[in-house]
């Protein structure tokens, strides 16, 4: 039996009865010959803000426009802006001390 793939030829009987076992495969089928659509079970696990693309053995994810992430992950430009523009602002006043920003006349 030819398996494809990668799928593993299991024959425990010693006779004709074998099969091919396709788990933890992209793929199904009695050789497993048939690309599985993982873009369409819940989008592919990708974000509900991305665009899932079936390949061949596999699938992608990616943001859609006006979005930004890895595809997994997707945030708004005006969110991703506001986060690195706050990031930017608490790293530049709470780890940089400014001597004589307040002053004493001690």
């Amino acid at each position: 039996m030819n398996c494809t793939n990668n799928g593993a030829c299991v024959d425990t009987t010693g006779t004709k009865a074998a099969y091919c076992n396709c788990t933890g495969l992209a793929f199904d089928g009695n050789f497993c010959e048939n690309d599985i659509n993982e873009c369409l079970t819940n989008n592919g696990g990708c974000d509900e803000n991305a665009i899932c693309k079936n390949l061949i053995g596999s699938f992608s994810c990616s943001c859609k426009s006006g979005f930004l992430g890895n595809g997994f992950i997707c945030n708004g430009i005006l969110f991703s802006f506001f986060f690195l523009f706050f990031s930017f602002f608490f790293f530049f006043f709470f780890f940089f001390k400014f001597d004589g920003i307040t002053k004493s006349n001690h």
